[in-house]
């Protein structure tokens, strides 16, 4: 992934003008496990939601797989969206009315990929994340870290080309989150997957082997370790 000078400006007029990126510049290589660090506000979230196209930058590129992600329209940049970014989420964003395993296999149903492989891949995943004996519960008979392993599987199953996660362990209690770092660091060694975070969390950043720093809206620290 490849971020250039990409600025993002919320408000249309002086007085509500709010500057969230200032022509950051960034590239993330193919299995990277990276941390977005900095204070609220910092521009962390925002990074990412342009990053997924969630959000279009006001200037400036993001590129994915050689492609210009930053003028795809909308319904072309949910199909790229679908097939090559996973997505964590600090409230887990979990369907409600579907199962574990019909949560898993949801994006997979949305790539058109068959009913046979889909439970396949569902079947494995569920033994990567420890879920075994879950497939046919309900989100709300979770626990909260249960729920976010359901999340990360969803993320993962169909092994996207990067997997953008906001504040994954903020909703978790420390053993908890410290079993989901442990996972999510496990998936990036085993699978080459990569990973962008934005967090305080100090387990992630621990576990992290690039720490990017951002305030007000530029990055001020780069360190790969």
């Amino acid at each position: 992934m490849n971020v250039v000078a990409v600025t993002k400006v919320f408000g249309s007029n002086e007085d509500n003008k709010v500057i969230a990126l200032n022509g950051v510049s960034v590239k993330i290589e193919a299995g990277e496990f990276t941390a977005l660090v900095g204070p609220s506000g910092s521009g962390k979230s925002t990074l990412l939601n342009v990053v997924s196209g969630l959000d279009h930058p006001t200037s400036g590129e993001v590129l994915l797989q050689n492609e210009l992600i930053s003028d795809k329209t909308g319904d072309e940049m949910s199909d790229f969206r679908r097939d090559n970014i996973g997505f964590i989420f600090q409230a887990y964003n979990l369907i409600p009315v579907l199962t574990v395993a019909e949560n898993i296999e949801y994006v997979m149903l949305l790539q058109g990929k068959d009913r046979h492989h889909r439970r396949e891949l569902v079947a494995q995943i569920l033994k990567e994340v420890d879920l075994v004996g879950y497939e046919d519960r309900f989100p709300q008979q979770l626990s909260g870290g249960q729920q976010q392993r359901v999340a990360v599987a969803r993320a993962i199953v169909s092994q996207p080309k990067i997997v953008l996660a906001d504040e994954p362990t903020a909703n978790l209690d420390s053993e908890n989150g410290k079993s989901l770092v442990e996972l999510m660091y496990r998936l990036n060694r085993n699978h080459n997957m990569t990973f962008l975070f934005s967090t305080h969390d100090s387990m992630i950043m621990e576990a992290a082997n690039r720490i990017i720093t951002m305030k007000d809206g530029v990055i001020i620290d780069d360190k790969i370790r």
